[in-house]
């Protein structure tokens, strides 16, 4: 039987004022969602969001402020006690907030987003998006994109309402990485607007809610009476019965670029050879070294990604404060552009590690990652969802399709499956 989850999205237009706050998440206390992503919080940078969370008693919450605009703030609120928070990253502080949850037993990640209305500060930030979207994973990709993807989702707009190259970026990316959008594939021919102007001259459908590995069961919006968006509401079944592994481990070799490193797995290895005569073979000792050379570089590589996120965390910081110098009348312009540069070459490192990972062999040196080589890495992520037993009907369990295997391997040794004996 599959599970059903619902997921909210709402640009809520300020937290700032702890009146308003209490009186939006208040609001949002009878809004049936598991989850509830929220945009244009309004909110501060912090290192710590530990008031904010507070003001949320129904479960966990996470929260992303930032100096840069007032208008920033992102949050992601569970309410459902089925729903575990297993982890989450701030890709960009106020803006896109990744979170991985874990939903009876599925494991999936909730990307909330909130595009800046200029149109070059939203390219940029979509550019920085993609690379979180590359799997084959369970994934909802949620939030306020300020671009609509076609014409048919603005009346009479204007200016940064228009459709731009953004809006082919977004429909682009969502496409080549799977994605499928909730509410239109649910209501074909509705407008759904999100958002509207108060004398209702114009609206446009911003807000979207995209979604890989689950399939939508309802769709609906609603309007709310302290913000200019509507409520967006979405019902999905979740799970097929197919569990999906990480799939065969690779040895990162950049790792082995670090002096440090490689001094120490000489040590290491060196240390290995001296318990040789502890096995019957060395055929024996050697099955057991390649378990922990592996062992060796997961550490060394998880170690590398930690200290990853905290200069990554560290230069959101630097940034947020050059930011708040700078709106105080201080010129911080060139530190801004300094850590942004910085920023930059670290996204570019992880968008070079999308290409090592997807074991692409005709990879030509310097290859960036375009849109034509995320199509090539996602054309070769197609799962095997279901085998076709003896008697013609298709299992789509993970026990049912080992079962299937298993019969298929002993019928080629001769054997009869058990599952058949009479």
């Amino acid at each position: 039987m599959q599970e059903h989850i619902s997921v909210a999205t709402l640009n809520v237009r300020s937290l700032r004022s702890g009146l308003r706050a209490q009186s939006v998440l208040t609001f949002l206390e009878g809004v049936s969602a598991d989850i509830i992503c929220l945009q244009e919080c309004g909110l501060p940078f912090r290192s710590s969001y530990g008031e904010w969370e507070r003001k949320w008693p129904h479960g966990p919450s996470l929260w992303s402020g930032s100096e840069e605009n007032p208008a920033d703030g992102v949050a992601i609120l569970v309410r459902n006690r089925g729903v575990e928070v297993v982890g989450s990253t701030v890709v960009c502080c106020g803006r896109a907030l990744l979170v991985s949850l874990s939903f009876h037993g599925v494991l999936f990640h909730v990307l909330n987003v909130y595009c800046p209305p200029q149109k070059q500060a939203r390219w940029e930030l979509l550019q920085v998006l993609r690379e979180h979207l590359v799997g084959c994973g369970c994934f909802l990709l949620v939030g306020d994109f300020n671009c609509v993807l076609g014409g048919e989702n603005r009346r009479g707009a204007r200016g940064s309402l228009s459709k731009d190259k953004t809006s082919f970026f977004l429909r682009d990316m969502a496409g080549d990485c799977r994605m499928v959008d909730v509410f239109r594939s649910l209501h074909p021919g509705r407008e759904g607007f999100t958002w509207a102007s108060a004398d209702g001259s114009r609206a446009s459908r911003i807000d979207f809610l995209f979604a890989r590995g689950f399939v939508g069961v309802s769709a609906s919006l609603a309007p709310v009476f302290f913000t200019d968006h509507s409520l967006l509401l979405c019902s999905l079944a979740v799970g097929s019965g197919v569990s999906v592994g990480r799939g065969a481990w690779r040895l990162n070799c950049s790792l082995l670029e670090s002096q440090v490193v490689r001094e120490a797995f000489r040590a290491q290895y060196a240390h290995w050879q001296t318990l040789q005569g502890l096995y019957g073979s060395r055929a024996e000792w050697w099955e057991e070294v390649k378990g922990r050379v592996k062992g060796f570089f997961v550490v060394v590589g998880k170690e590398r990604r930690v200290k990853e996120r905290r200069v990554w965390a560290g230069l959101q910081r630097r940034l947020n404060r050059y930011f708040s110098l700078l709106h105080g009348g201080f010129d911080f312009r060139a530190e801004v552009e300094e850590v942004k540069r910085e920023m930059a070459a670290i996204a570019a490192r992880r968008s070079q590690s999308i290409i090592f990972r997807s074991k692409e062999r005709e990879v030509d040196e310097g290859e960036t990652c375009s849109r034509f080589f995320f199509k090539k890495v996602m054309a070769r992520g197609t799962l095997m969802k279901g085998l076709k037993g003896r008697d013609g009907v298709t299992l789509t369990s993970t026990e049912g399709q080992m079962k299937v295997v298993e019969g298929f391997s002993l019928t080629c040794l001769g054997k009869k499956p058990p599952y058949l004996t009479d």
